[in-house]
């Protein structure tokens, strides 16, 4: 948790259910509500308990970062639907990645990256599984500044971009 001024920012690393669980018991909510959320554990169902998000992002507020690790598949589609349920929005450092991680409908996602189709890359990892991922590769920058205030801004470099 880092405080600055009236802004919060979660670097939720590799935390997951239980721990998230404790980690509520002992933060107060108000601390918690935080403008900014690097998800933890890439993006998976294990990577939050209930009521987290609501504690996080009251009011739909914060912005979540996923950094997806498509080898293992995540983020799950069930964790990043869980997370944009309760953010403002949905950024990830790779959207080709987190497409083939999660074969996340076409509505969700920006369905044409660099002129290549998700659907199209998510049919082919569908039929040849084996085969070498290039999309582990596929990586992105996003940065922020994040006033006093709490207000955030942000730009993207290479793969990332903002899911929903």
């Amino acid at each position: 948790l880092i405080e600055y001024g009236q802004a919060r920012i979660i670097l939720g690393g590799d935390i997951e259910t239980e721990a998230w669980e404790e980690t509520m018991q002992g933060i107060p909510s108000e601390r918690l509500s935080s403008s900014l959320v690097k998800v933890s554990h890439h993006g998976s169902a294990n990577g939050y308990c209930a009521g987290l998000w609501q504690k996080l992002s009251p009011e739909g507020t914060a912005i979540a970062v996923v950094t997806p690790y498509s080898k293992q598949g995540l983020p799950s589609a069930e964790g990043l639907e869980h997370i944009s349920d309760h953010a403002r929005s949905t950024l990830t450092t790779s959207i080709r990645a987190t497409a083939l991680a999660t074969d996340w409908s076409d509505s969700a996602l920006d369905t044409r990256f660099h002129g290549v189709s998700t659907d199209a890359l998510v049919t082919l990892r569908t039929l040849f599984p084996k085969a070498a991922r290039q999309s582990d590769r596929l990586e992105g920058v996003c940065s922020f500044v994040v006033a006093q205030d709490g207000n955030t801004t942000h730009t993207f470099k290479g793969e990332a971009g903002k899911l929903c």
